[in-house]
């Protein structure tokens, strides 16, 4: 089992992510935007403090997923980092790839499978608890 913190600022699409991933086992945390996102890291216990993997909205008002990426970073988040986003209609690969050059381990495009996330998460955690 993995904890996710999920930052997105749609509530119905994060409703959704949020069930589908609790129920294929996973922990969440939700947050709406990356000040929340902060907090909500800030507010864990120190044994719960690292997340095993984030996922971040690319479009979001006041600071977007690349701030987002860079602020996580910047407090120590080593976690792996999947961008998403569906802002994009006509090149969705284009704002994925920056984001990947920016920070982020993994991106997918709205709508996704969400067992391609499923699996990409599991991946992660797995290489992340290897020695």
């Amino acid at each position: 089992m993995s904890h996710i913190l999920l930052i997105d600022d749609d509530p119905e699409f994060s409703a959704a992510l949020s069930a589908e991933l609790r129920y294929a086992g996973h922990r969440i945390t939700c947050a709406s935007s990356c000040a929340e996102g902060l907090d909500a890291l800030s507010l864990l216990s120190e044994g719960e403090r690292g997340v095993d993997a984030v996922l971040v909205d690319m479009f979001m008002p006041e600071a977007d997923g690349f701030e987002t990426i860079h602020a996580l970073r910047d407090i120590g988040i080593d976690a792996p980092v999947i961008a998403i986003s569906g802002g994009c209609s006509r090149r969705p690969d284009g704002v994925l790839n920056w984001a990947r050059s920016l920070g982020a381990d993994a991106a997918l495009a709205k709508p996704f499978e969400i067992d391609r996330l499923i699996t990409l998460v599991d991946r992660m955690h797995g290489e992340a608890a290897a020695p």
